[in-house]
C-alpha cells in the first residue's frame, strides 16, 4: 500500500490539508512576494550631478550651478563629470561669465547632488552608487542570487538531519535576523554581505512547506495546491507594489527572495546518481532542470524589469504583479483538461513570443510595448506554477528532494546573470526581454518530451520513476492531444473535405457532399 492509497482512506484534502495551506504554506509565501523584487525599486538611481560646495553655500539655484560647473554631453548635463575650476574666483567675480570652453573637466571631487523628486531615497543615494559604483547594486542582486545556490545545498543537508520543522524554523530565523541587517547596514560592502545571507534562506522558505502539502493531499487536489500557493505568493507582490508606492525609505525593508527551489530531501536518502543512471529518468531529469531553469529566469528577469516599462514604474510593477492571477487561473482550469505538458508548452512559447514582439515596435510604441510584456509576464507565471508542480509529479519519493534542488540550483545559476543582462537594457530597453523570451521558446519545445501526469499517482520508487513515462512518444502524442482539443468545427471542416474528395474520385459516387457538424464526433488521430 503506498502513499496515495493511505490518503484515500484517512481523508486527501480534509481539514488537515487545509490547516498546512493556511498555516504553513500561507506564512511562508505573501512574504516572498514583499522580499523577491523589493530591489527594483531600492536602487532606483536618480537624476545626478557634481556636488560644488561653494555655489550651494551661496544659495544657487540648482539649475544655475549645474549651468556654471557641469558640462553637457549633446542636450543633457553630465552625471559624472564637472569644470575643474575655482568656484570662489567665480563667485568674485562682477558677472561672473568666465568662458567654461576652455575650462579643464574633471570627475566629480566632493560628491554628487540628486533630485529626489521621483526617488527620495534608495540605496543609490545612501551609499553614493553612481558612476564608478554604479555595478554595485547589480553585484548586490547577484549576491543574493548566488545566497540562493548555496542555501539549496545547505538546507537541503540540514533537512535530513534535523527534520523539516527545525529546517523550516532555522531558516525563517536566518531571513529574519539578515533581513533586520541589511535594513541597518553601515555601508555597501556589509549591504551586499547581508543579502548574500538573506538569499541562503529564501528557496527553502518558499518550498518546503509546499511539497509538505503537495504529498499530503490526493492527485486530484494538486493542481489547487499549485494554485493556491501561487495566489499566496502574488497577493505578497500586490502588497509589495502598494508599499512601494506609499514607501521611501527602502532601508525599512523587510528582505525576502522568491527563487523557485526546494532544500526538501525526504523519504531515504538518496544522491544525484540515482537521478542519472537510468536512460528515462536521466531523459526527464535533463529536460526538467531545463524547463526550471527557462521559466525561473524568465520570470524572475521579467520581474526585475518590470518598473523599466511604461511611465509610471509603480503603477507597471503593480500590473506585472496582477496579471500573474489570469495566468495562474488559466493554468488552474486547463491543466486538468489539456494536462500538464501541454499548458506549459503553450505558457512558455506564448511568453516568449509576446517577449520577442516587443523588438519589433517602434521606440515610441510605450503602451503597446508594455501590453505585450505584460502578456509575456502573465503566461510565464503560470509556467512557474505549472514545473514546479510538473516536476514534483514527475520524481519518484524517494529523489523527489534531490531532483527539485538540482532543478533550483541549476536555476539559481542563472539567477545569477539576470541581473547582468538586465544590465545591458541601458543600451537597448528590450534586448533583455528579447533574449528571455528566446529561451522561452526553446524550453516550450523541448517540454513536450515529458511524459503526462494528469490524474496518475505520484511514483514512489526509482524504478517506478524509470518505467513511468517510458513508452511515451512526445511528438506523437503531441499530435493526437492537439487533435483532441481542436475546435470542432475545424474537424468537421475536415470531415467535409475528405466526403468531398471521395466523390471527385468516383469512390463514392452516391456518397453526400456535406456532412453535418452535429455528426462529426471528437476523434483521435
Amino acid at each position: 500500500m503506498d502513499l496515495d492509497d493511505v490518503l484515500h482512506h484517512a481523508g486527501d484534502w480534509d481539514r488537515y490539508q487545509h490547516l498546512l495551506l493556511w498555516l504553513v504554506c500561507l506564512p511562508a509565501c505573501i512574504p516572498c512576494g514583499f522580499a523577491a523584487f523589493n530591489q527594483v525599486f531600492m536602487d532606483r538611481m536618480p537624476e545626478h550631478w557634481c556636488k560644488v560646495p561653494t555655489l550651494i553655500s551661496a544659495e544657487w539655484t540648482a539649475e544655475d550651478r549645474k549651468a556654471a560647473s557641469i558640462p553637457k554631453l549633446d542636450t543633457l548635463y553630465s552625471q559624472c563629470l564637472m569644470y575643474d575650476l575655482n568656484y570662489t574666483d567665480i563667485l568674485l567675480e562682477i558677472g561672473g561669465n568666465k568662458s567654461l570652453d576652455e575650462a579643464a573637466i574633471t570627475s566629480c571631487t566632493d560628491g554628487w547632488e540628486y533630485d529626489k523628486v521621483d526617488v527620495p531615497s534608495s540605496i543609490v543615494i545612501d551609499f553614493e552608487l553612481v558612476c564608478s559604483k554604479s555595478l554595485y547594486p547589480t553585484l548586490g542582486l547577484s549576491a543574493l542570487n548566488v545566497g540562493g545556490l548555496v542555501g539549496v545545498l545547505l538546507f537541503g543537508y540540514l533537512n535530513d538531519r534535523i527534520g523539516r520543522k527545525k529546517n523550516y524554523f532555522l531558516c525563517l530565523t536566518v531571513e529574519i535576523v539578515f533581513g533586520i541587517a541589511t535594513a541597518f547596514a553601515p555601508n555597501v560592502t556589509w549591504w551586499i554581505i547581508f543579502r548574500f545571507f538573506v538569499g541562503l534562506t529564501i528557496p527553502a522558505i518558499l518550498h518546503i512547506p509546499f511539497v509538505i502539502c503537495l504529498e499530503a493531499v490526493a492527485p486530484s487536489k494538486r493542481t489547487l495546491v499549485s494554485f493556491y500557493s501561487n495566489m499566496f505568493y502574488v497577493v505578497g507582490l500586490m502588497g509589495f507594489s502598494g508599499l512601494a508606492y506609499s514607501t521611501t525609505q527602502w532601508r525599512e525593508t523587510m528582505e525576502h527572495q522568491r527563487d523557485q527551489a526546494d532544500c526538501l530531501r525526504n523519504g531515504k536518502r538518496a544522491n544525484l546518481r540515482d537521478l542519472l543512471q537510468t536512460p528515462n529518468m536521466r531523459m526527464k531529469t535533463l529536460i526538467i532542470s531545463l524547463s526550471w531553469v527557462v521559466n525561473e529566469t524568465t520570470y524572475v528577469g521579467l520581474s526585475y524589469y518590470g518598473p523599466s516599462m511604461g511611465t509610471d514604474p509603480y503603477l507597471s510593477f503593480f500590473l506585472s504583479s496582477v496579471v500573474e492571477i489570469p495566468g495562474y487561473i488559466f493554468c488552474l482550469l486547463l491543466m486538468d483538461r489539456w494536462g500538464r505538458r501541454m499548458t506549459l508548452c503553450s505558457c512558455m512559447i506564448l511568453s516568449g513570443v509576446a517577449a520577442i514582439s516587443t523588438a519589433l515596435l517602434p521606440t515610441d510604441a510605450e503602451m503597446l510595448t508594455l501590453i505585450l510584456y505584460l502578456i509575456a509576464k502573465c503566461t510565464i507565471a503560470g509556467g512557474t506554477m505549472i514545473i514546479f508542480q510538473f516536476g514534483g509529479e514527475l520524481y519518484p519519493t524517494e529523489v523527489r528532494g534531490v531532483g527539485i534542488g538540482l532543478a533550483s540550483f541549476l536555476g539559481g545559476i542563472g539567477l545569477t546573470l539576470i541581473p547582468f543582462i538586465n544590465y545591458l537594457g541601458k543600451q537597448w530597453l528590450v534586448l533583455p526581454i528579447v533574449t528571455m523570451g528566446a529561451f522561452s521558446v526553446a524550453g516550450g519545445i523541448v517540454t513536450l518530451k515529458l511524459p503526462e501526469t494528469l490524474g496518475a499517482k505520484l511514483p514512489q520508487t526509482l524504478e517506478e520513476g524509470e518505467d513511468f513515462g517510458k513508452d511515451f512518444k512526445g511528438w506523437a502524442h503531441t499530435i493526437q492531444q492537439i487533435s483532441r482539443i481542436l475546435p470542432k468545427s475545424l474537424r468537421c471542416r475536415e470531415k467535409q473535405q475528405e466526403v468531398v474528395n471521395l466523390e471527385q474520385t468516383g469512390s463514392h459516387p452516391n456518397a453526400p457532399c456535406i456532412v453535418p457538424c452535429e455528426h462529426v464526433q471528437d476523434q483521435e488521430l
